[in-house]
């Protein structure tokens, strides 16, 4: 969990998300703002700085942006099961800068915990556990009771291996 402190430059008409500390420079996060049709609204698009990038000065950053992916507020089935790992408030939905097909690459990240899932036809792939993805039924039956805050993976090559993903932590039960 991080928290960002805002750094507005109104020379380049955007807000730069870094960290808390002055001292620390990275940014995690830089917001475009343009005026809308109508002149009244500010319209801002989140663009997502990549890892390997964060050290980069701000000013570097903006010669990248068309290469970052978009975080956009976004609404599907799809957050209703992953929500039951992670607050849907703290799930990040990116749409990928450049698209491999006609369908938009979406990844749903997990800032907290450190794990990134990506749309990929029908399949949501683990990026961070090879070999893995989401598996289409994520209740298992009578075992766990009381406890529904994981999420079941299974191996993307039929091999009927699946894998449990908890967050680590005080567990409640209802």
């Amino acid at each position: 969990q991080k928290r960002h402190s805002l750094w507005l430059s109104r020379e380049h008409d955007l807000i730069l998300l870094r960290d808390l500390s002055f001292k620390e420079r990275s940014v995690s996060y830089i917001m475009t703002l343009s005026n809308s049709d109508s002149q009244k609204n500010v319209v801002a698009t989140c663009k997502c700085v990549p890892h390997h990038c964060l050290s980069h000065d701000w000013l570097s950053l903006l010669e990248k942006l068309g290469s970052m992916d978009v975080l956009v507020k976004h609404k599907s089935p799809v957050l209703d099961i992953l929500s039951k790992f992670e607050n849907r408030d703290y799930i990040h939905v990116l749409i990928a800068s450049h698209q491999d097909n006609e369908y938009p690459k979406i990844r749903f990240c997990f800032p907290r915990f450190g794990i990134t899932v990506e749309l990929r036809g029908n399949d949501l792939i683990c990026q961070e556990i090879a070999g893995y993805k989401l598996s289409l039924c994520q209740q298992i039956q009578d075992s766990l009771r009381g406890f529904d805050k994981y999420l079941t993976l299974e191996h993307t090559q039929d091999t009927n291996e699946v894998m449990l993903l908890a967050p680590c932590g005080i567990v409640e039960t209802k």
